[in-house]
């Protein structure tokens, strides 16, 4: 417990005034010990860098059009998919905080005859494609995935639009169970 002087003029004149004057000088130096502690706590914090980052897509994204329709299969891993609504351009985004380095993005998926091609970006810069066209049957629990784009440290969006698609497809269709991204370096 720090030890504090008081003024003479406290003592002599109003001895409750020491009391006081004691009290306010502790929790002073208590609230700055603890400031104190809570600075050297939030740097440690913010040295720590993030290696794997999992998101549920079947919870609320941060930003979505056309990304509502949550399909239950129990084929699927997960027992379920969220489902996009076929419209051309319908994206799904998530915040997400990255270290800096080397990185891959999973995403745990089908295939089927209308299902279309998903773009991936992060902070509006496209990191690669997934195709989940083919015919003639839905196959569930496929993991799509691009391997080894770069991201600087901080808070991105990902964002998986469905733009474009297979020839072949019927439709602009994406079904998503599960995203991961990895750092790999």
């Amino acid at each position: 417990m720090p030890n504090f002087s008081l003024p003479n003029s406290l003592t002599d004149e109003h001895p409750w005034e020491a009391q006081r004057y004691e009290v306010e000088q502790n929790f002073r130096a208590l609230k700055e010990s603890s400031l104190n502690e809570s600075n050297s706590r939030s740097a440690a914090e913010t040295n720590l860098q993030a290696w794997r980052v999992d998101i549920n897509p079947l919870t609320v994204p941060s930003t979505q059009t056309n990304w509502s329709t949550l399909q239950v299969n129990t084929a699927q891993m997960t027992n379920g998919y969220l489902q996009s609504s076929g419209a051309q351009n319908a994206e799904i985004g998530w915040d997400v905080t990255l270290s800096a380095g080397t990185w891959s993005l999973s995403v745990l998926g089908a295939k089927s005859s209308n299902l279309g091609i998903i773009t991936a970006s992060i902070d509006g810069t496209s990191i690669g494609t997934m195709d989940q066209y083919q015919a003639p049957a839905l196959t569930p629990n496929l993991l799509f995935s691009v391997v080894g784009f770069t991201a600087t440290a901080g808070k991105k969006r990902l964002l998986l639009k469905m733009a474009t698609k297979n020839a072949s497809s019927s439709s602009y269709f994406g079904l998503i169970s599960v995203v991961t991204l990895q750092r790999t370096a």
